[in-house]
């Protein structure tokens, strides 16, 4: 048996009322005249509190009691995760300890009596709870339905008969109209079992722990907010056997209204989706037209399909620009899922990295700089020395119109105060007359081998500098920085020159570097770390021979990207030198791999006697 006009709404308080002896259509606390909607409605009359006013104050929970279901993981975190939330006594938590009760989502008539509606029964009167509780909170791990031929039904309706006057009528194959609240035509007021012979029951449940204790925290701390209320169902459901649902939620509609709440009230045959400052929702399921479609917005990836491209019905993908020897793919995945769906999982493959990969690779290094806080004079540019940058990406050109927005790929942290820094070399094809063009909102400077060649400094809105320079063909270090100080931010950066017309700088003219090594015959010291074994690494340069220590007999060698190495095992693993020659100044280069994905970049690796390097 079912009870007909039953919605309950799934609130950022569930249960949360007034005392009994305040809840009335007088008003009997206080409110304003000149706000006079529920919001403003307080229930404390003429009270004074020192010490200001507790949610537990506020809100009074003494008729709930929450069921958890022994056997199950989920309910009982749940189920005392939402008892501690709202102070609820231990012995208005129901627990079903028998060991052979059931966990699954389905259950039959049988379990349903001897497991759940015969315990529940005798608990309240070992407890003499039979009369003090009008709510039950049931939890996941807890059974969803009751099956069975015309008898089956959901788990929370017939838990709601237990013990009540209708108790007898558990499993019978009818529906009746209870008389409480607006969807019966009455007037909204404080539930009582005791006056209408059932329970009131909703349910703490998500696809997995985590999101429901996620709903219990993010509702403790909604706690007197204010908030909307949606009601998302589908007209092309009002002629079928789903009406009544429909016929709730629109007497809901009018309910909310007339208390000057907030309502979405959404008719379409979509879900709603991407919807915050939620403080109640009423749906269902089966009521969206467009389920069986599976296009939902912001829907998971429900159905696998060959047919496009993600491996999701549904989901077209693009890939990231790649290099040569370098691939990436799409596919749908089902081993991490988050809400219960299936995810899209992109895996890079890199090509062969070498010595000399970044030769190969077309574009510039850019790297962008956060200003919030920063000191600088804007009639210049930003001092970009020894800052590290917030975010480093490949660029293929630099060709930014101005915008209002953060350029693409990039957060609002650069959207108003940053600095932008782009570095390589650039090929100039024909030696001559090259004219560059600073077109930028705001300020931008142009070095090749570190001579200035074209500036537009300073704050001003989208304009354009330009310089002309004689310049001999070949490759050139370059460098250029901008900053933004406001408002629209846009560089665009173009050439001219011997058969070459004024364009955008094209990709096809920078590379990320040019290939040089520093000469064998230069260095002082070199130590090649390319053994196989031993503690010892020979100096191949002079006599200033390495020993590794600490690192407890065990060899450490490895093979690695360029050859052997050794691995430090990050406690006590040392690597020392005496320098006979030693010079005050030099400079000192070393292939160094940590496995700590959170390693700072600039963390120190080498020390001269007991200072070390930050960089």
């Amino acid at each position: 048996m079912m009870l007909a006009s039953s919605m309950l709404f799934c609130t950022a308080s569930p249960f949360a009322h007034y005392p009994k002896n305040v809840f009335d259509a007088n008003r009997s606390g206080s409110y304003s005249d000149e706000m006079d909607d529920f919001w403003n409605f307080t229930s404390f009359g003429n009270k004074t509190y020192p010490n200001g006013i507790t949610s537990q104050e506020l809100y009074n929970y003494d008729d709930v009691a929450i069921l958890i279901n022994n056997n199950s993981d989920a309910s009982r975190t749940i189920g005392w995760a939402f008892a501690t939330a709202r102070n609820i006594s231990a012995d208005r938590v129901l627990i079903f300890e028998n060991e052979s009760a059931p966990t699954k989502e389905t259950i039959n008539r049988e379990q349903f009596d001897d497991f759940f509606a015969t315990p529940l029964f005798e608990m309240l009167q070992e407890r003499n709870l039979t009369r003090d509780i009008n709510y039950l909170v049931t939890t996941k791990g807890i059974p969803l339905r009751v099956n069975g031929g015309n008898d089956k039904a959901s788990f929370d309706q017939e838990i709601a008969l237990v013990g009540g006057i209708f108790d007898n009528l558990r499993g019978d194959d009818f529906w009746f109209d209870h008389n409480y609240g607006p969807l019966s035509g009455n007037e909204l007021e404080a539930f009582s079992r005791d006056e209408y012979g059932f329970y009131l029951v909703t349910r703490l449940t998500g696809y997995d722990v985590d999101t429901a204790l996620k709903l219990i925290e993010m509702a403790n701390n909604s706690l007197s907010e204010r908030g909307d209320f949606v009601l998302d169902l589908a007209t092309n459901r009002n002629q079928s056997g789903y009406k009544f649902w429909n016929d709730d939620l629109y007497i809901a509609n009018t309910s909310l209204h007339e208390m000057n709440l907030s309502v979405v009230f959404d008719e379409t045959s979509h879900f709603l989706t991407n919807i915050s400052n939620v403080l109640g929702y009423a749906s269902w399921g089966s009521n969206d037209g467009s389920w069986g479609e599976n296009q939902l917005p912001n829907s998971g990836f429900d159905t696998s399909s060959n047919e496009w491209s993600s491996g999701s019905k549904f989901w077209n993908t693009v890939s990231p620009i790649l290099q040569p020897d370098e691939s990436f793919d799409w596919s749908r995945q089902t081993q991490i899922k988050r809400n219960g769906n299936a995810a899209i999982e992109g895996r890079f493959s890199p090509g062969s990295c070498g010595i000399n990969a970044s030769n190969t690779i077309s574009g510039l290094y850019g790297e962008y700089f956060d200003n919030d806080g920063i000191s600088y004079n804007s009639s210049l540019m930003p001092d970009l020395t020894n800052r590290t940058p917030d975010v480093w990406r490949l660029e293929t050109k630099i060709d930014y119109p101005a915008t209002q927005n953060a350029w693409g790929g990039l957060d609002s942290r650069f959207e108003e105060y940053w600095s932008a820094k782009f570095t390589g070399y650039i090929t100039i094809p024909e030696s001559g007359n090259w004219t560059f063009f600073l077109r930028s909102d705001d300020g931008t400077t142009l070095y090749l081998d570190e001579i200035l060649i074209a500036e537009h400094q300073g704050t001003h809105g989208m304009s354009e500098q330009s310089n002309t320079s004689w310049i001999d063909a070949g490759e050139y270090a370059f460098k250029s920085e901008f900053f933004e100080h406001g408002g629209y931010a846009g560089y665009e950066l173009s050439w001219q020159g011997p058969n070459q017309s004024k364009e955008i700088i094209p990709e096809s003219a920078f590379r990320l570097s040019n290939g040089s090594q520093i000469g064998i015959e230069n260095l002082i010291h070199h130590w090649e770390f390319n053994q196989t074994q031993g503690s010892l690494i020979p100096d191949s340069i002079g006599s200033a021979n390495l020993t590794i220590s600490g690192n407890n007999g065990i060899s450490g060698w490895e093979d690695c990207l360029l050859g052997n190495c050794f691995v430090f095992d990050g406690l006590d693993d040392i690597a020392e030198v005496d320098i006979p020659d030693m010079v005050s100044d030099f400079s000192l280069s070393i292939w160094v791999n940590t496995s700590n994905i959170t390693q700072n970049q600039h963390a120190s690796i080498f020390t001269i006697g007991t200072t070390a390097g930050d960089n």
